[in-house]
């Protein structure tokens, strides 16, 4: 499975952090993503969204096993639409 911290361009990560992560910090986000798949599935989903990619974006949120999570992305992506 892709990782967002590997998916999102240098731009993304400043957006999504409000700063640039130095390079050891990018290395623990990386492996917490990988432990928590879902919560690097809702990162991936934003992502996507962001991009304008809602095909993507939909198979993001389709991998999500927590129906709470799932949750929690689809009131996100009703946010980032009204922003």
């Amino acid at each position: 499975m892709e990782n967002f911290v590997d998916v999102a361009s240098p731009q993304e990560l400043a957006d999504h952090y409000g700063y640039t992560p130095a390079a050891s910090e990018l290395a623990a986000e990386r492996a917490y993503f990988a432990a928590e798949k879902d919560h690097n599935l809702v990162c991936l989903y934003s992502l996507a969204l962001d991009r304008g990619d809602t095909a993507a974006a939909e198979a993001y949120l389709r991998q999500i096993e927590s129906p709470e999570r799932r949750l929690e992305a689809e009131m996100l992506a009703g946010e980032l639409v009204e922003a």
